[in-house]
């Protein structure tokens, strides 16, 4: 009667276990086939604006179907530069090379080839659609008094003051309350915050951000990918 009893319970128990096994089997195709609706009619199913449902690309066979053949049209984009001698990928040579790595001027142009004033003017040109800022500060001491030294430059113009505080006062000083164009570049010291106009903080601190995050991340491999392309 035991071993009837034992066979019995053991019976019960992996039939419990099936069941179980089913169960979570069932959810994940329904959690599945939820994924897979939203990716094809977006995030609210059937009532997702038209706008927003994803496009499906087509496949080769469609492509193939269609009249005039497989060949895909792209419009041509607009100049970065009108009018200038130099096209979209050149001009981003210039500024990326010169920019990110720090080339010379002159290894620069013998590089791609380009003369010196050439370089000179896709410079200013890009200068001009960007109207950048730059701002920041430092603890100085005077007669043996604690105090700031701003700095906030422009292309052409750069403004020095001399504070006894490190508060949002002094930005809100020189730049006011009005909104402003153009991008101010900063150190993140929250004193900018209310600046107005558009923030950009400055790539040595971002570069830190990159990374201290391969530093959380290391076994990541899409973490690592990111801030290696980033470091790079």
């Amino acid at each position: 009667m035991n071993v009837n009893r034992n066979l019995g319970e053991g019976c019960l128990e992996k039939q419990r276990t099936l069941d179980r096994l089913k169960q979570e089997n069932q959810s994940l195709r329904e959690r599945v086939r939820r994924r897979e609706r939203k990716a094809e009619q977006g995030p609210s199913g059937s009532s997702t604006p038209s706008a927003k449902i994803p496009v499906k690309a087509n496949t080769a066979e469609e492509q193939r179907s269609k009249p005039g053949g497989a060949k895909p049209v792209q419009a041509r984009p607009p100049e970065v530069l009108p009018k200038s001698l130099y096209g979209n990928q050149r001009v981003t040579q210039v500024v990326l090379l010169h920019f990110r790595p720090g080339i010379p001027m002159g290894r620069l142009c013998d590089q791609l080839g380009v003369g010196l004033g050439a370089v000179f003017e896709i410079r200013r040109r890009m200068a001009a659609l960007f109207p950048v800022r730059q701002a920041d500060e430092t603890g100085r001491r005077t007669d043996g008094r604690s105090g700031y030294a701003w700095l906030l430059a422009s292309a052409t113009v750069s403004l020095f003051l001399f504070r006894a505080t490190r508060s949002a006062q002094v930005p809100k000083e020189v730049l006011g309350t009005q909104a402003l164009g153009g991008v101010l570049v900063v150190d993140r010291y929250i004193a900018y915050n209310r600046a107005p106009c558009a923030l950009q903080s400055c790539y040595a601190h971002s570069m830190r951000d990159v990374e201290d995050l391969a530093q959380e991340f290391p076994g990541e491999a899409e973490v690592t990918a990111f801030t290696s392309r980033l470091s790079d």
